[in-house]
């Protein structure tokens, strides 16, 4: 079941969308009145080769492996507090309520739920596990991300909690290279920057390999692509104040206060990369 009509769709509701999140075959968009609308492949089986290809996993969340073409709203979450925000990864999705409170459906491989389980679920499920941190350990989700089959939250005291695959060390929560048993994080672990307890993070960004850090005192890391399993400083010009950062399948991107733009990584090979200019030759 692909989807490779360009036509416009309309999503059949009086409320504004706000944000929309699109991966794969499946995408999710959020109204402003905390309403969350899913559409796409949703799993469902459509005989033993394409099985092969794609499991079974109810990735939008409809209670059901039934794919829509159209917009439909994720009843289940209308049982629970306003959804503030949304993220979505390799045939799963995610939503953060008004209260910080999280819940995650579709194909729970990887340790993508950050709960220890890797059930699938064709409905959301409140996210025992992330409440307990909350609880316990008095930290909230301030804001999260999600490519491929991992996830990075931004918590309330500034520092990012990973969870997933980290197959390429993009979770960057090992202090020296990998080994097969940190390839995934089945629960939130904080992921090891130097000097975080000083200097919170101020944005990121993900891709499937490759992650990217500003901290509020203007450093960079970045982690992946099998050499940083540690994020490691990433250095610009040191007249150059960053302000936005970045991140693709290969490659992170920073832009600076005089809208300068450096990089590291490309999906091209045998190039020739200048970090003053960004220029490939």
């Amino acid at each position: 079941f692909f989807f490779n009509d360009t036509a416009t769709t309309e999503i059949y509701t009086e409320q504004i969308v706000g944000s929309v999140r699109c991966v794969q075959e499946t995408a999710l968009a959020l109204t402003d009145d905390g309403d969350v609308w899913s559409w796409g492949f949703g799993g469902k089986s459509m005989g033993f080769f394409f099985n092969l290809l794609f499991a079974t996993c109810g990735s939008l969340g409809q209670g059901g492996y039934e794919s829509y073409t159209t917009p439909k709203p994720i009843e289940k979450l209308r049982e629970f507090p306003p959804i503030a925000k949304i993220s979505a990864g390799n045939n799963f999705g995610m939503a953060l309520d008004i209260n910080h409170d999280l819940y995650h459906w579709g194909r729970g491989e990887w340790g993508v739920f950050g709960n220890g389980e890797s059930k699938s679920l064709q409905s959301p499920v409140f996210n025992t596990f992330i409440k307990t941190i909350k609880d316990d350990d008095k930290l909230s989700i301030i804001e999260f991300k999600s490519a491929a089959n991992h996830t990075i939250a931004k918590m309330s005291d500034g520092t990012l909690y990973v969870w997933g695959s980290n197959d390429s060390g993009q979770l960057g929560i090992r202090p020296d290279l990998g080994i097969e048993m940190y390839e995934t994080a089945m629960f939130p672990t904080q992921m090891l920057i130097d000097g975080i307890d000083k200097n919170k993070v101020k944005a990121y960004d993900l891709a499937d390999n490759m992650t990217i850090v500003l901290l509020e005192n203007g450093e960079l890391y970045w982690a992946g692509l099998r050499l940083a399993y540690k994020p490691e400083q990433l250095i610009i010009p040191a007249d150059k104040k960053p302000k936005l950062v970045g991140a693709c399948h290969k490659a992170v991107a920073i832009v600076t206060e005089d809208n300068n733009i450096y990089m590291k990584g490309s999906f091209l090979e045998h190039v020739h990369e200048n970090l003053e200019t960004g220029i490939l030759t």
